[in-house]
């Protein structure tokens, strides 16, 4: 939502809150060898320029971040100048990118494909809410279909348009046999 109505907060708080979240990874880490990444991650493109995402993130990189990310940048210029301008390369750097329009409809919207992203010299590519967008698209459609297409007779409410995944693979992605495992442990009697 960059550049939405986003409130900026100036370089000092930002930095502020990099440190505080690397001085809490430190903690954390004492604590119980959890490792824990930190993304040093600015929305400031749309807000205040190309300059200071690049100064932003050439700061939260020289402070140790383990991967850094600037929301909005507008071409391959802008990603290509920001990989040169850290000095780091070992810092891996991060692309997000939102399909704008779903597969039904169309859109001049250009993504990158994940070569383009290794071509830029970044290592990461996040495609923050595809998954949901798919999800919400076969939710709408399951409920159309049902509400609006039933079936006659005894099948009334089947959903026979969409796709829909077996009911073992179901359980499979909620790790069912866990839960099973669980209730064999602490029976409730």
């Amino acid at each position: 939502m960059a550049g939405h109505g986003i409130q900026i907060v100036d370089r000092t708080a930002a930095v502020a809150r990099i440190e505080t979240a690397l001085a809490a990874r430190r903690e954390a880490e004492e604590r119980d060898g959890n490792p824990i990444l930190i993304v040093g991650r600015t929305d400031c493109r749309a807000a205040l320029g190309l300059d200071e995402a690049v100064s932003r993130c050439q700061i939260f990189a020289e402070r140790g971040c383990d991967i850094v990310y600037a929301e909005n940048l507008q071409s391959p210029d802008e990603y290509l100048a920001l990989r040169r301008l850290i000095d780091n390369e070992d810092t891996p750097l991060m692309l997000a990118q939102v399909q704008i329009e779903g597969s039904h409809g169309s859109t001049d919207q250009h993504l990158y494909s994940l070569q383009d992203v290794t071509d830029m010299g970044y290592q990461l590519a996040l495609f923050g809410i595809t998954g949901l967008q798919s999800v919400v698209d076969a939710l709408q459609n399951t409920a159309a279909e049902m509400l609006h297409h039933p079936q006659p007779g005894p099948n009334s409410g089947l959903v026979k348009k969409q796709p829909l995944a077996s009911f073992d693979t179901v359980k499979q992605v909620i790790n069912y046999a866990d839960l099973q495992d669980f209730e064999a442990n602490y029976p409730c009697e």
